[in-house]
């Protein structure tokens, strides 16, 4: 990442892209989002030691048996992805999907 000093802040955005896909490739699902950081020097000192971490509810269709996330850094450009599979689980009756 790369943080750029404003004020008494850091400031960076990172664009998070997540697709679901069914067993033979296609996309089922997809969505993203636009994450703005904007640290005082302890959270920007914290992100520098232990990594970046966060949160996000998505929405899956039933048919979707992976998940690929792609993350931008848009101070850098980097791009990165991993492809997550998801196993279907049941709670009180109904289907949910999770990451195994």
């Amino acid at each position: 990442m790369r943080f750029q000093k404003a004020g008494d802040r850091w400031t960076d955005g990172i664009e998070v892209v997540w697709v679901g896909l069914t067993p033979d490739g296609r996309i089922q699902d997809r969505d993203k989002d636009t994450v703005e950081l904007k640290p005082e020097q302890s959270g920007y000192d914290e992100i520098m030691r232990a990594g970046l971490s966060f949160s996000e509810h998505i929405k899956l269709g039933g048919d979707s048996t992976e998940l690929r996330l792609i993350v931008r850094d848009r101070g850098t450009g980097a791009v990165g992805c991993v492809n997550i599979p998801l196993a279907v689980v049941f709670a009180n009756g109904a289907a949910q999907t999770s990451s195994r």
